[in-house]
């Protein structure tokens, strides 16, 4: 069966124009739809790509751009030795530094009117047996507020006889010890403290003994004479000191054994070699003064 004939009509008459099947044939037009369907497909993938594309370098952007932003790691601070980490107060030394401090043992001689280290020697003194000898130790470079613990050792006996007995605070008649260099340059004390009885001898009762201490204060009272047994050798006393100034001052004396409390030639004029004192202050190496032999008269 063949194909109906097919008919049209322009769009300003009014008559119809038929065609056969085969005119209809070899007179169709390309077709266009599909073409213009596949350039749309191609235009919405390429455009999906572009916006992937698009996008993806948008992110590259993006993440330089927050690279860059984001401030480089800081290293942790290691602490140096030159950095404080805490509030420990800085540790006393007795070398070089910036918290030096120094002990220095003098004894006074009347005649010379001075203080001397190392040795008092007939040179420059000359005492009769009963009589005391005023003592400083001198404390440099304190730091105010800081206790400071005080050893104070003083050679009582040896196999000739007795040499300071007993410690008590210096005599009237050297007053003017406080007032010359490297004393304290003014008599009144800061701080005064009892000597502590030594209760192996009687004799000491009605003396003034007092430690007296310029610069600082007393903490705690004096601990000692030590060993509490009669003297063979040497006795200590220990005393606890707050600082309150750089310069600490502490003054005593040293009495002088009589053969009129010992015997006849037991007193300190019997010694054939020179007796001392020592001092030390927390932890530091002792510093010695020694009264020699021909010093002291009978």
């Amino acid at each position: 069966m063949s194909d109906p004939p097919s008919g049209r009509r322009d769009s300003q008459g009014e008559t119809w124009t038929w065609e056969p099947a085969s005119a209809r044939g070899s007179g169709r037009r390309p077709p266009w739809r599909p073409i213009v369907v596949a350039i749309c497909a191609l235009s919405v993938v390429g455009a999906a790509v572009g916006l992937i594309l698009l996008s993806d370098d948008d992110s590259k952007r993006t993440s330089v751009a927050g690279r860059s932003a984001t401030p480089a790691p800081t290293k942790a601070r290691t602490a140096t030795p030159s950095e404080s980490t805490g509030n420990t107060p800085a540790p006393t030394r007795t070398g070089a530094g910036e918290d030096e401090t120094t002990v220095e043992l003098l004894a006074w001689s009347r005649e010379k009117t001075g203080w001397f280290s190392r040795e008092i020697s007939g040179d420059t003194a000359s005492l009769r047996e009963g009589e005391s000898i005023p003592v400083l130790l001198r404390l440099e470079g304190a730091v105010p507020g800081r206790p400071y613990a005080i050893s104070v050792d003083y050679q009582c006996a040896t196999d000739k006889g007795a040499a300071f007995d007993f410690l008590l605070a210096p005599d009237d008649d050297d007053a003017k010890a406080l007032l010359t260099e490297p004393g304290p340059a003014r008599a009144r004390p800061d701080s005064m403290i009892s000597i502590p009885d030594d209760q192996t001898i009687g004799f000491d009762n009605g003396a003034d003994r007092r430690f007296q201490l310029w610069g600082a204060t007393f903490q705690l009272s004096p601990q000692g004479p030590l060993p509490s047994a009669p003297c063979v050798d040497t006795k200590e006393l220990v005393l606890a000191v707050v600082a309150q100034q750089p310069s600490v001052f502490l003054i005593w004396a040293g009495h002088l054994a009589s053969a009129q409390n010992w015997g006849e030639g037991r007193g300190a004029a019997a010694q054939d070699k020179a007796v001392f004192v020592e001092a030390s202050v927390t932890g530091t190496a002792d510093s010695r003064v020694e009264v020699g032999p021909d010093v002291v008269e009978p």
